[in-house]
């Protein structure tokens, strides 16, 4: 086919229209042709991220996330920190061994507690209760040495005092009859005499004797005077004078530790 020059027209995509535009290509046509419009939005933009959807007041998780249990306080992936757990019975077991009943108690429930704690205070625990139970033994024979050297301890002071005690009122109320007071003096001599036999101390038995022997001699003195065998009162005086400074030792040893 040719136009009115006589030339060949052109058919085709490279066709010369008649209205003398020359057409482009197919190629060039979709080279500059914009970006289709895809599902994600317009021109290749990334698609927006799900927001989490909420029901009930809830935030729900997308799937596949962490579940994180409600009420959980420590955030996902971060690692709980366990309470450290202690015995303070032992450590108190250890210092209080000293006192050895308190030592022995702390002592006995560090030993419970620690298996409770995965043995921890179990060593210090045993530590204090030995310490406890030394000390124990060794108050125990100190208190036994005082008791063995004191004197007022002596079962002869103890056995005396206890009977003078009672004496003592009986002849301030017999001090008016005469027949009543040598009785009351007679126990009193009984008296000294069973308290030297349960001395324990050599002291303490030689002085309870001597008591003994002067208010003896003093009772003697005072019946041959009513009796009137005899008139001798110096005598009486000086039986009176040895009882008394006899007395004042054995209150002396009897008050001493």
């Amino acid at each position: 086919m040719s136009d009115q020059w006589g030339q060949p027209q052109q058919s085709g995509d490279w066709a010369m229209p008649r209205d003398g535009v020359q057409p482009q290509p197919q190629a060039q046509q979709a080279m500059f042709a914009p970006p289709p419009v895809t599902d994600s939005g317009q021109f290749g933009a990334p698609q927006a991220q799900p927001q989490p959807q909420f029901q009930q007041g809830f935030p729900q998780q997308p799937y596949g996330a962490p579940q994180q249990s409600f009420g959980q306080q420590v955030p996902y992936g971060y690692p709980v920190q366990q309470q450290k757990q202690s015995n303070g019975f032992a450590v108190a077991g250890f210092i209080l061994s000293l006192l050895p009943l308190l030592g022995l108690i702390f002592s006995i429930l560090g030993l419970v507690r620690s298996g409770k704690v995965a043995g921890k205070g179990r060593v210090l625990s045993i530590v204090g209760l030995v310490l406890s139970i030394v000390f124990a033994v060794v108050y125990s024979l100190l208190i036994a040495n005082v008791a063995k050297s004191a004197t007022a301890l002596d079962p002869g002071c103890t056995t005396a005092e206890n009977r003078f005690a009672t004496l003592d009122s009986q002849i301030q109320a017999d001090s008016g009859n005469m027949n009543s007071l040598m009785g009351d003096l007679t126990s009193m001599q009984l008296a000294l005499q069973a308290s030297a036999n349960q001395a324990v101390h050599d002291n303490v038995e030689s002085k309870l004797q001597a008591s003994s022997t002067d208010l003896q001699a003093t009772i003697a003195d005072l019946k041959a005077l009513q009796a009137g065998t005899s008139t001798d009162s110096t005598k009486l005086s000086n039986d009176l004078q040895a009882f008394q400074t006899d007395g004042t030792a054995l209150d002396t040893l009897c008050s001493s530790f």
